[in-house]
């Protein structure tokens, strides 16, 4: 699991960068290392291997392949200029929050934190958040390797950089999936401008499964979160109104509406367009990022 090394997403950038400015020429494993963790760096010592770790969490990432001559070269097409922070995002999504073989607690943890009321999580220590997230898991999933407090802080790092959340003015992370969800939008609409709530709410929960309603958000917390009660959670709530008000999309939130409840990201009225906190339908306005 390469979260738990020491693996940072600023140092696996560098790495491709590294390796996209290296392509055809000698990158073999001594030779990565030595540009990523050369001699005289401050720290640095013969046990230290955060080079290797980084490039272990690109291979995990399906990010770097190794040639046949023993270089390391970028799995993916490069067209223009390297977006190293696009191409991490991407694996990220399809090798971490969509599945659970690569980081068995990652799309977990977090799918976690987004059904627990924002005030839960500013007001806990890491200790006891992981220590609860650990209690609750269905018999079914076997806890080894289990998730601590000494993980935690790397994860919450990670969904902040994939646009998962921020982290607040106390260092507190607030599970908010804006942008991860602007991005999923193109795919959750398709053809389409217009959906009924349930339709784009079973559309988003196929693309994005640590979300409301997805097959992990189900796994983790179906005994707190019915589908039935159409609640959204604060976090994808906060995400939805704020695309709306970026004009991104926009809710139709008629009076008397027994849609998909948002108001766990507080109410918000605006006359003509939002006259509840239900949302019947949603209008795409323009193509997310």
């Amino acid at each position: 699991m390469f979260i738990d090394n020491p693996t940072v997403p600023a140092r696996l950038e560098v790495l491709l960068d590294v390796l996209h400015l290296m392509h055809g020429r000698k990158a073999d494993r001594d030779t990565v290392k030595a540009l990523l963790q050369p001699e005289g760096l401050p720290g640095i010592s013969e046990s230290s291997k955060q080079a290797n770790d980084h490039i272990s969490a690109a291979d995990q990432l399906n990010l770097i392949v190794k040639d046949t001559e023993g270089n390391f070269r970028l799995n993916y097409k490069v067209r223009g200029e390297h977006d190293a922070r696009g191409q991490i995002i991407a694996a990220f999504e399809a090798m971490v929050l969509a599945k659970t073989d690569v980081e068995r607690w990652a799309a977990r943890m977090y799918t976690f934190l987004l059904q627990l009321p924002p005030s839960q999580i500013a007001g806990a220590t890491y200790e006891n958040l992981t220590t609860q997230f650990m209690d609750g898991l269905p018999a079914e999933i076997e806890p080894v390797n289990p998730m601590n407090r000494t993980k935690l802080p790397q994860y919450l790092d990670w969904y902040a950089y994939v646009g998962l959340g921020w982290f607040g003015p106390q260092a507190e992370f607030v599970a908010d999936p804006t942008t991860r969800l602007e991005r999923a939008l193109p795919t959750i609409f398709g053809q389409d401008d217009l959906l009924d709530a349930g339709e784009f709410m079973r559309r988003m929960a196929a693309q994005c499964p640590e979300l409301d309603g997805g097959h992990i958000f189900r796994e983790i917390g179906a005994a707190r979160h019915a589908e039935s009660d159409r609640q959204c959670t604060a976090g994808l709530a906060s995400a939805l109104r704020n695309l709306h008000d970026e004009g991104v999309i926009c809710l139709k939130c008629p009076p008397d509406s027994k849609g998909w409840d948002l108001s766990l990201s507080g109410h918000v009225n605006e006359p003509g367009v939002l006259d509840s906190d239900r949302f019947d339908q949603i209008e795409r306005r323009k193509v997310g990022s």
